[in-house]
């Protein structure tokens, strides 16, 4: 609750730091940085990222932080409370991903990359050819996208036709889910100017959305720079602020591999407190104090300089017998067994050593027998007896390692001191149940020859001075032929990655190639795509247009198909023949129809092949009169597929025949009668004269027929005409018959 919260806050920040950092690097006594060691396992387990190779003081103290949130000052119970929370996990893998940036950041280095970086690139490309960035650790996207505003402001500006692809790459898939979005918060108006966000975003309620031109340029990816394969031919690399976080080796590693992946005169992009360091002499520099570089043109400098160098860079040393790491291994013996045992033998003052003679438990009093040798402590066995022993100690243990049983020599003159004594030296097999194959060394300091164990003898030390030796020797070749077996094994290995390591390259370089493949065809799909939207929507457009159109026509129209089966008709062709919609796909033989003396199957057929049209008037039942067309189905390519049956009404034009022939029939008959028949239709006047033959004379008035040329066929004068016009345009019938 709020009340408690200025207690917990005090309570948080009087807590002092539970980690020492110079703990890796000069550990103390019983100060051991093995619990933090596990918790950066328990990380690289679960997501892949080996901390180790981060600089210590970052990674310390945001594990600090994590455990005075959780208000711990143990490690150990921060470790078992990781173990038991995998939420805590995740919190502490998300605070080791540090993730800082924004748009624009250094507004001054990004003019410089505005300004003199792109032009260059720019000018170096051909249109329709591919610009390609890399951003690691581009966190949420922030820094790829500004990159990608700039390219597109540059490209409108000189009207290239270039291709950028900019890939945008972080360990952490959260951020990447994030900046594949593009989505931000209405605070980024303070990095980007109003003009860029007005351009280039899209206003959302409180948020920024990035254009989809933008965001189609940036390619999101989840990559390891540590550890997978880089993007090759690469014309401008940014990493900013990424390598301040890593050791010395694993920066010279990565730089290498940014030298390895950009193309020559290529950029390269760092942060501010970053520098090439060792690499130095493949970059010249652009901008010193923005860290801008461009790699120079020499050669590529190879990813793995040595066998023993892994991806990340590191080599591996085996440790050495003093090493702190070594100390505390031997520590960890389990000590019940070997008390046990020891208990079960009631040994004198003895010593247990490994199958390397390394120290690993002292019992008893062996202050007179075992001495720290002067300079570099060694906790070789051999080196901390009396020379006289020395000799006899190596003999024993190796015939204790080769014949797996016990080696007593009796009477070994050692000088301890003023005194010269006698002893007796017994070395045996020691096998516990965790440990392994173990040497127990016992000192007797006694005269008696009474044997113990499988082989003994009184010392001679010249012959066993020469067993020793001869032992030593044929060890010697032993590990000269192992030497070199190892050596030719690693030199193959070492071939075996380098030729894997070119194999992956080439193949993730295909793989890129195949991926702009994909990327090109997706683009052509999509225009096609397009097309047959337009395509289809034409199609729709056709369709519905001729839908109406055999709606709203009065022909009656059939379609039929090869086989003479109903493909589509009109609703006009309905009133004769009866159709409906689900005859469609069902032969015309099996419809009936009211039209008298017609077979339409038959005629359908013969026009199918005869390919000529058949056109004729027909009757229905009802007494209606047709004109009855066949015609061949053609399609654009001049293919037959089908017959199309057409039926127009001519009713009212064979009425109007029928009346013609009929005023034609009285015409003639009146005609017959008179020497001169004159007949006057509104404004037109026809002549007949039945004397000289027939003379027909049509005028558009009564005004142009009153002339001379009228007067050489009626004596009548123009207003007795006139007057003729007026009465028989009175008393003409309806067929237009005059009735004088």
């Amino acid at each position: 609750s709020p009340s408690h919260m200025p207690d917990e806050l005090l309570k948080y920040a009087g807590q002092s730091s539970a980690i020492n950092v110079n703990l890796i690097e000069k550990p103390k006594k019983d100060e051991s940085p093995e619990t933090l060691k596990r918790i950066f396992n328990i990380i690289s387990k679960r997501y892949s990222i080996d901390f180790n190779l981060y600089k210590p003081s970052t990674v310390f103290r945001c594990i600090d932080r994590r455990m005075r949130i959780n208000q711990m000052q143990d490690p150990d119970v921060y470790l078992e409370y990781i173990k038991e929370n995998t939420e805590e996990e995740e919190h502490l893998y998300n605070s080791l991903l540090i993730g800082v940036t924004r748009f624009f950041r250094d507004e001054e280095a990004y003019n410089v990359i505005k300004n003199k970086v792109i032009p260059e690139i720019v000018s170096r490309k051909l249109d329709n050819s591919t610009i390609r960035v890399w951003v690691t650790g581009c966190s949420t996207g922030e820094e790829p996208y500004s990159l990608a505003i700039l390219f597109k402001e540059y490209m409108d500006i000189v009207q290239r036709n270039i291709n950028v692809k900019i890939f945008a790459t972080d360990v952490d898939n959260n951020a990447i889910e994030y900046a594949s979005a593009g989505v931000y918060s209405d605070s980024i108006s303070n990095d980007v100017s109003l003009e860029l966000l007005n351009r280039y975003f899209i206003k959302k309620n409180d948020v920024f959305q990035i254009t989809k031109s933008i965001r189609e340029m940036v390619i999101f990816s989840f990559h390891n720079v540590i550890s997978n394969p880089p993007f090759l031919k690469i014309d401008l690399l940014s990493c900013r602020n990424l390598l301040i976080y890593f050791q010395p080796q694993l920066q010279t590693r990565i730089l290498s591999t940014f030298q390895f992946a950009l193309d020559t005169n290529a950029y390269l992009f760092l942060g501010i407190s970053e520098t090439t360091g060792e690499l130095e002499s493949y970059f010249s520099t652009v901008d010193a104090k923005w860290k801008i570089f461009k790699r120079k043109e020499s050669k590529k400098r190879p990813l793995i300089d040595d066998a023993t160098v892994i991806s990340t860079g590191m080599k591996v040393n085996k440790p050495k017998i003093n090493d702190y790491f070594t100390r505390k291994v031997r520590n960890n013996w389990e000590m019940d067994d070997i008390y046990t045992k020891l208990i079960e033998e009631c040994l004198p003052p003895s010593v247990v050593v490994d199958e390397n003679g390394e120290l690993v438990q002292v019992f008893g009093d062996t202050d007179k027998f075992l001495k720290v040798p002067k300079g570099r402590a060694y906790y070789d066995i051999q080196k901390m007896v009396p020379g006289e022993l020395s000799t006899a100690l190596g003999t024993a243990i190796n015939k204790v390692k080769k014949d797996k049983a016990a080696v007593t020599y009796n009477n070994i003159k050692v000088r301890l001191g003023e005194d010269n004594i006698g002893i007796s030296l017994i070395v045996r097999p020691f096998l516990t149940r965790k440990n392994g194959s173990l040497v127990l060394v016992t000192f007797e300091e006694k005269k008696s020859s009474s044997l113990i164990g499988d082989y003994a003898g009184n010392y001679d030390t010249v012959s066993k001075l020469q067993e020793r030796i001869a032992d030593l020797e044929q060890e010697l070749r032993y590990t000269k032929e192992n030497l070199q077996t190892s050596i030719e094994a690693i030199d193959t290995s070492n071939e075996e990655i380098q030729s894997a390591n070119e194999e992956l390259l080439v193949s993730n370089e295909e793989l890129h190639s195949t991926n702009e493949e994909l990327q090109s065809v997706n683009e052509e799909l999509i225009e096609v795509n397009t097309q047959y939207q337009y395509k289809i929507q034409e199609l729709a457009d056709l369709n519905n247009d001729m839908t109406n159109f055999l709606n709203s026509t009065t022909i009656g129209t059939i379609f039929l198909d090869s086989n003479m089966c109903v493909r589509k008709f009109t609703p006009a062709i309905t009133k004769e023949v009866n159709l409906i919609e689900s005859d469609i796909g069902r032969p015309i033989s099996h419809i009936s129809y009211s039209l008298k003396c017609e077979d339409l199957t038959k005629e359908a057929r013969e026009v199918t092949s005869s390919l000529t049209p058949i056109e004729r008037e027909v009757q229905s039942t009802n007494g209606k009169w047709y004109l009855l067309k066949y015609a061949p189905y053609c399609t654009n390519e001049n293919i037959i597929r089908g017959v199309v049956i057409s039926l127009v009404d001519i009713t009212a034009r064979k009425a109007a025949e029928d009346n013609l022939r009929k005023s034609k029939d009285r015409y003639e008959k009146l005609v017959d009668l008179s020497p001169f028949a004159i007949l006057i239709v509104k404004d037109n006047l026809i002549i007949f004269s039945n004397n000289e033959g027939l003379n027909l004379f049509q005028v558009k008035s009564i005004e142009q027929l009153i002339g001379k040329p009228i007067k050489r066929y009626l004596d009548i004068d123009e207003s007795q005409l006139m007057h003729k016009q007026k009465e028989y345009l009175k008393a003409q019938d309806n067929n237009g018959i005059p009735m004088e």
